[in-house]
């Protein structure tokens, strides 16, 4: 792995871990044990922490609820929490212990989901008060030894037991106990089987306003665009190397893929753009490369590249206009890098320039141009619900030569305007 990458593994660890770590409470409510609602702002921490305790602020004053003392919590138009005792299927026999669980589907059967220590999500059936019953499936790795051909295959042995508790469950509706039998274990599944199950028992489909907003990941599509300044400096064993090129300033757009993680944080998502920019660099300077007395030389270098960045963005979650930083790798692919110079035709002063010549092998020039880049901004909502960024980025990259006692290093710094196409 590159050097580079390396160090970008731990501040985006950091990154992470300070998104799921920080104080954001929200406009919500707790439910206490006598059935009273007590409106107040809660804490949205990670799916882990919401899952053993609630953080109340009211009037300034921060109260923190285990399970067993709250009926309920939720965060006003996002998530909802319900106080259950829970218990495995196969494992009856160890008592229930109670868990902040968040609903994903409520009506005749309810369906909730809570992540553990080890990252992983449980869910969870009841259709009644009293009840709450984990869906579970097991898998473990199983090998097998063919001894007449000395062929080992190993692959996954699953145990279904989530099929048999939903089966039971759905009795009363045949027409959706029918699904269970190739039901996959996935929470779109188990929400599309659930709501369907209160429908047919109800007539009526599930009161959204009762349930959490879906955790599932989204993708956004959108435009990006502004202008780049670039450094060039290229030292070493060339000409070059006596060249003080001046910044190039061009415009630079192209699309922005985004994928949001609310399994690790609603902060956190994944930004990949692919950005067209084509730049230019000239200079004259003297340099006596190859010879022993001075003369001057022009270089110029014409870039065209396909920049790919993949970024790790944190968003601020509260306001409407919200900070943003990003930091990521840049994986950029040369369309086309064109390496020329050309010298005066003698020593003379004054004297005219001859032909353009490339001064690098072919061998010598890189199509591949990575970088690490990192970006401030904010975003806001607006254009019909749309979500607009600004932000001001600063990239570095490898350059695009490839060659033993040359070195070349860019610096890219941005000011770029995004548009979200989906909402």
């Amino acid at each position: 792995m590159p050097s580079f990458l390396r160090l970008l593994a731990l501040p985006l660890l950091a990154v992470s871990f300070g998104a799921s770590a920080q104080t954001d409470f929200r406009p919500g409510y707790i439910v206490q044990p006598a059935g009273d609602t007590v409106r107040g702002e809660v804490d949205n921490r990670s799916a882990l922490r919401n899952a053993t305790q609630c953080r109340f602020r009211q009037g300034g004053a921060v109260r923190e609820y285990a399970p067993a003392e709250l009926l309920a919590y939720g965060l006003s138009g996002a998530k909802v929490y319900h106080s259950r005792p829970v218990t495995v299927p196969d494992s009856a026999a160890q008592p229930a212990r109670p868990y902040f669980l968040e609903v994903l589907v409520a009506g005749a059967a309810n369906l909730y989901s809570r992540r553990d220590a080890d990252g992983k999500d449980h869910f969870y059936i009841s259709t009644s008060e009293a009840a709450t019953t984990e869906l579970v499936q097991r898998r473990k790795l199983v090998q097998t030894n063919n001894s007449s051909e000395v062929k080992v295959s190993i692959r996954y042995q699953e145990k279904n037991l989530f099929r048999g508790t939903l089966a039971e469950a759905f009795a009363s509706c045949p027409s959706v106990q029918q699904r269970v039998s190739d039901l996959g274990f996935t929470q779109s599944a188990l929400t599309a089987v659930i709501k369907r199950y209160n429908t047919c028992v109800s007539g009526t489909a599930t009161n959204e306003k009762q349930i959490s907003v879906s955790r599932l990941p989204r993708l956004t599509l959108g435009i990006v665009g502004g202008i780049n300044r670039s450094q060039l400096k290229i030292t070493g064993y060339t000409s070059y190397n006596d060249a003080r090129f001046p910044n190039a300033t061009q415009l630079v757009g192209g699309l922005r893929l985004g994928l949001t993680l609310p399994r690790l944080s609603e902060k956190l998502s994944v930004q990949i753009e692919a950005l067209y920019q084509q730049q230019e660099f000239q200079a004259e300077y003297v340099t006596s490369f190859g010879s022993s007395i001075p003369y001057k030389e022009q270089g110029r270098v014409e870039l065209t590249y396909l920049r790919i960045p993949i970024m790790l963005r944190y968003t601020y979650p509260i306001g409407r206009i919200r900070p943003i930083a990003q930091l990521g790798i840049s994986t950029n692919f040369g369309l086309e890098a064109v390496p020329i110079i050309r010298q005066q035709s003698s020593y003379n002063a004054g004297s005219e320039y001859g032909t353009w010549k490339a001064p690098l092998d072919p061998g010598a020039v890189s199509r591949f141009d990575p970088g690490v880049v990192g970006s401030l901004g904010a975003q806001l909502q607006a254009l019909g619900g749309r979500l607009i960024t600004m932000e001001a980025r600063t990239e570095k990259s490898s350059g695009f030569i490839n060659s033993v006692g040359i070195k070349d290093t860019m610096w890219h710094h941005y000011v770029l305007l995004g548009v979200n196409l989906t909402k």
